[in-house]
């Protein structure tokens, strides 16, 4: 099993909602009932009013990457969207998506990360990209040179801090 495989979980109270929301998310996708209700006064993926949520779009072909990791951006208040291929990316993306950020696995199985992000700033000029791999900075720079990188497996936190400082226009390496 690759070092993509995992995350980990800082504890707090986000991150206690995102881990009942993921048991009730694998369960509902299962067909079984997750054994619990979640409380109806408690909605943790509307934090923001909706025209100050800033956009994502994660492509990755590891699902459980994409579930997890879009779950827990979302209860942070973001809008997000997921691909599982850098083709899959590029149709959002020409269909009208323009996130603020993308979060873009370094090795895509079709076009690759660094080929998807060069088409996607065709239709997106001003579009920023956090890269993220299980493989070390140093093993993949030739792709991706010194675009911003997250070394997989990571924390939410960290992973948050990142997005956060990116989409306020601060570079972090």
């Amino acid at each position: 099993m690759s070092a993509g495989n995992y995350i980990f979980l800082p504890p707090s109270e986000a991150l206690r909602w995102f881990k009942i929301l993921a048991v009730f998310r694998f369960a509902s996708a299962k067909g079984e009932p997750p054994g619990f209700e979640l409380p109806p006064d408690r909605a943790p993926l509307r934090l923001r009013p909706e025209q100050d949520r800033a956009r994502i779009l994660i492509v990755d072909d590891q699902e459980l990457l994409r579930e997890a990791v879009g779950e827990y951006l979302a209860m942070q208040g973001y809008e997000v969207q997921a691909a599982e291929s850098g083709a899959a990316g590029m149709q959002l993306l020409e269909a009208g998506s323009r996130p603020d950020l993308v979060l873009c696995d370094v090795m895509l199985p079709d076009i690759g990360g660094a080929g998807f992000v060069r088409e996607a700033h065709l239709l997106v000029p001003d579009l920023k990209v956090l890269f993220m791999s299980g493989h070390d900075h140093d093993t993949i720079v030739t792709q991706i040179g010194a675009a911003e990188f997250l070394q997989k497996p990571f924390r939410l936190n960290v992973l948050a801090r990142r997005v956060r400082c990116l989409i306020a226009g601060n570079l972090l390496q």
